[in-house]
C-alpha cells in the first residue's frame, strides 16, 4: 500500500491595513485565494476517501495462526510435539507430518507463513490445495526452514480461486529427510493471511 498524505498548497499572506488594496482579480485578490483553498480542500477531501477506503477493507484482512500439530502420513516418522506446542524431529531421523485446514467460504488467500529453528538440515513446509474427489494436492506455497531461527513469509498467487468448502480442502504438510545426528529442525507455528470480500 503506498503511503497516503496530504502537502498544502496554500499559505495565507496577511493583509496590511492602509497598505493593501483588497480586489478579486489580482494575483493576491480573493478569487485567487479562494481557488487556492477550494485545491487544497478537494485534495483532502481525496485522500480522506484514500483513508476510507483502507480503514474499510482492513477487518477484512484476517490473520490465523496454528500450532504445528502435524499428523504422520502412513508409514512416515512423525514429528515429536514438545509441552511448549513446538514439533521436532530427533536427530538422525526423518520427519512427515499433515495439518488439515479449515478456512471460511470465500476467502482470499493472502500469504503462508512458517517459523522455527534449523541448524545443520532443513525443512521443506507446503501449503496445499485439495480438490474434493481428489487425491493430487495443488501446491500454493512452500516455506524452506533451514536457519536458526527461520521465520519466512510466501505471497499467495492471486490468481488462486476463494476458498469454497463444498469443493476444496487445505492441508499443510512439514517433511524433513533423515538429518545428521547433531542437527536439530523444529516447527513453532504456520500463520494464513486470508481477506474476506
Amino acid at each position: 500500500m503506498a503511503d497516503i498524505s496530504f502537502t498544502q498548497t496554500f499559505h495565507h499572506t496577511d493583509w496590511v491595513d492602509d497598505v493593501d488594496r483588497v480586489r478579486a482579480a489580482e494575483p493576491n485578490g480573493f478569487n485567487a485565494r479562494f481557488a487556492a483553498i477550494e485545491t487544497d480542500l478537494a485534495q483532502l477531501s481525496a485522500v480522506v476517501a484514500e483513508v476510507d477506503d483502507v480503514l474499510s477493507h482492513a477487518g477484512s484482512r484476517q490473520r490465523l495462526t496454528l500450532p504445528p500439530t502435524l499428523v504422520p502420513p502412513e508409514g512416515a516418522t512423525p514429528w515429536l510435539i514438545g509441552s511448549d506446542g513446538t514439533a521436532t524431529v530427533v536427530p538422525g531421523s526423518s520427519a512427515s507430518g499433515l495439518l488439515n485446514v479449515v478456512l471460511p467460504n470465500g476467502a482470499t488467500l493472502l500469504s503462508f507463513r512458517a517459523f522455527g529453528l534449523a541448524r545443520g538440515a532443513s525443512v521443506s513446509i507446503s501449503l496445499s490445495r485439495v480438490q474434493i474427489g481428489s487425491s493430487t494436492p495443488q501446491v500454493l506455497a512452500t516455506v524452506t526452514g533451514n536457519a536458526t531461527p527461520y521465520n519466512r513469509v510466501v505471497l499467495i498467487d492471486p490468481s488462486v480461486p476463494k476458498t469454497a468448502a463444498a469443493t476444496s480442502r487445505f492441508l499443510i504438510q512439514a517433511t524433513v529427510p533423515v538429518t545428521p545426528a547433531d542437527a536439530f529442525v523444529s516447527v513453532g507455528a504456520f500463520q494464513l493471511t486470508y481477506s474476506l470480500d
